[in-house]
């Protein structure tokens, strides 16, 4: 009887799934430049720059290194108001 129910709730699990809702495609544009900012432009030094990071899970940490191939940053200034 068990096995009769368990084998009935399988086949049932695995009809359910065999059709996914109908969905629409994604429609995409042409590909575009990213604007420029207003700011001060870095270039990153590869031999010398790299990304640390410190994971943190239940029980205890761990740190990591991810060497940079290329890229630059631009720091945009804000103004800042004094009340």
């Amino acid at each position: 009887m068990k096995k009769t129910i368990l084998s009935l709730a399988i086949i049932a699990m695995m009809a359910s799934c065999q059709s996914g809702p109908e969905g629409e495609t994604a429609k995409t544009a042409e590909k575009q430049e990213a604007s420029t900012s207003d700011g001060a432009v870095y270039t990153v030094d590869k031999a010398t720059s790299n990304v640390m990071f410190v994971g943190s899970k239940p029980v205890g940490t761990h740190n990591g290194v991810f060497s940079i191939a290329d890229g630059s940053v631009t720091v945009k200034r804000r103004k800042y108001y004094c009340r």
